[in-house]
């Protein structure tokens, strides 16, 4: 499994273009997905996926991250606000935990890696850091950079993931090797890069990231239509790599033909899309808390 560097963050790398730019280089990620060699059976959460009390496994996460919410907000109420971050932060890896379960019984071996919208829990020397002013634009307080992201990192880690696709795309020759070396890089939650890009406004991430983007390159309107009819629309489309937006979430779409493709989730993890009926399955509840009333977007990204 990658690892992601153990020194202690530095918030003053982020007070000048150039500091910035050069935390955001990929350079020990990319030599950590270069690096990753593939284990030799599939497992998630350390265990194999035939036993009889994998269901007991599920239960067991979903009420351990409730009492782990719950402990959160009593310490934020008496002020305990670190701590509060960091019990939060465990809640939402063990939700994900549970979720993994079924992810795994769902997409079995088309599963190539996990993931985990939250914080890295060993980047707690990032998280904690206090809101900072720095020389770009930043969202959602526009005054200050916010370091700790309770509602989850999904658009972060999905331009981080791009980033890295395009940074390590050359040195490898099979796409399926590439994605899941790639997916290593959030099996633990997300880096510290992408929690800061999730704090940017778009133009400046793209800027640093050296990302070209055609943005809306196309728009699809769910109203009337079925789950079917809109997988099928998104599938359709020419070779590349896109950025979905539902209103409710984002991933990471790459068509590498009409035989190969890939679907990048913050909440799941890189799923290795053979069919229609798999590409439902992996944007099925995204697609049914879609607020119909709006339209799904889609971005195109291609480098610099």
């Amino acid at each position: 499994m990658t690892t992601t560097t153990t020194t202690s963050f530095d918030p003053s790398v982020l007070l000048s273009p150039e500091s910035v730019a050069h935390f955001l280089n990929g350079e020990q990620a990319a030599a950590e997905i270069l690096r990753y060699t593939p284990a030799t059976t599939s497992t998630s959460l350390g265990r194999t996926w035939n036993s009889s009390w994998i269901d007991l496994d599920d239960i067991y996460y979903l009420f351990y991250g409730a009492a782990l919410t719950v402990a959160s907000y009593a310490l934020h109420m008496v002020c305990l606000r670190d701590l509060s971050k960091k019990t939060w932060v465990m809640s939402q890896h063990a939700f994900t935990d549970a979720t993994a379960i079924k992810t795994q019984k769902v997409f079995q071996a088309n599963l190539l890696s996990r993931a985990i919208n939250a914080h890295r829990m060993d980047t707690a020397d990032y998280f904690l850091q206090r809101s900072l002013r720095i020389p770009f634009p930043t969202h959602p307080n526009v005054a200050s950079v916010d370091f700790f992201h309770q509602d989850g990192v999904c658009r972060g880690m999905c331009h981080w993931f791009v980033f890295l696709y395009f940074k390590t795309r050359a040195q490898f020759t099979h796409s399926e090797d590439h994605i899941r070396a790639l997916g290593q890089q959030f099996a633990k939650g997300a880096p510290r890069e992408a929690a800061f890009l999730q704090s940017l406004t778009l133009p400046p991430a793209y800027d640093l990231l050296h990302l070209q983007l055609r943005q809306d390159y196309s728009r699809i309107s769910p109203g009337g239509k079925t789950i079917d009819q809109i997988a099928r629309e998104f599938q359709c489309r020419l070779p590349g790599v896109y950025g979905i937006y539902t209103s409710t979430h984002q991933v990471v779409y790459i068509k590498i033909n009409d035989n190969v493709e890939y679907l990048f989730d913050p909440n799941e993890g890189c799923i290795k899309i053979g069919s229609t009926e798999l590409f439902k399955k992996a944007m099925e509840r995204y697609f049914e808390t879609h607020d119909n009333t709006k339209e799904i977007f889609v971005d195109a990204y291609t480098p610099r």
